[in-house]
């Protein structure tokens, strides 16, 4: 009940922004703007060092000015809107260097086992929620992370997503939660084991 009166006091703020982030990801994808900034390393590298001085310094700001007018409601509307623009500039600078890195022989490799990752985006995705909403409850975590201690966490989260991710992949065709989904999408069960010829293209 905590995480659920926590998620419907933020929704107000988190849900128009993801659903606006959603739209724009979707329609520079179309546009093939993600596709021409892979091609340009200077303006990757300029959004990298542009999205992590923005993105430190709204930081700062939110958190002096949750400081200087601590439990005013329209402090904590600015608050959002300044942590809503801070992550966009930190998600800017790791996805531009993300680019960067699969820009190489060397880091298309060492990038490499993220795609499973994606493959299971949805079950992932919930996973993150099993684990990282028990630890706010447990430990009042909620409202409280910097981005050094949020980085350290979900590093840890990776560090059990990528290894559950890679063996699952192994055997089945889908995540549990994507199997999940099409089953309700197109009311069939879809198979979700590999076959053998599967596993040999694997």
């Amino acid at each position: 009940m905590a995480w659920v009166r926590y998620w419907y006091s933020t929704a107000i703020f988190t849900w128009p922004t993801n659903l606006a982030m959603f739209l724009l990801g979707f329609c520079a994808g179309r546009a093939g703007v993600l596709v021409r900034l892979a091609r340009a390393p200077r303006k990757l590298m300029a959004i990298v060092l542009l999205g992590l001085i923005a993105g430190s310094g709204l930081y700062l700001a939110r958190r002096a000015l949750v400081s200087a007018l601590p439990g005013n409601p329209t402090t904590l509307s600015l608050a959002w809107l300044l942590y809503t623009f801070h992550c966009w500039g930190m998600s800017s600078a790791y996805a531009s260097l993300l680019f960067l890195g699969l820009r190489s022989e060397a880091g298309r490799t060492a990038l490499s086992p993220l795609a499973v990752i994606g493959r299971l985006a949805l079950t992932n995705y919930l996973l993150q929620a099993t684990i990282i909403v028990p630890l706010c409850l447990a430990f009042g975590w909620f409202d409280h992370f910097t981005p050094g201690t949020a980085l350290l966490l979900a590093v840890g989260v990776l560090a059990f997503e990528l290894p559950f991710s890679l063996l699952w992949a192994r055997h089945f065709q889908f995540g549990p939660a994507e199997w999940v989904w099409r089953l309700l999408t197109y009311q069939k069960l879809p198979p979700l084991r590999l076959v053998r010829g599967d596993l040999a293209a694997l």
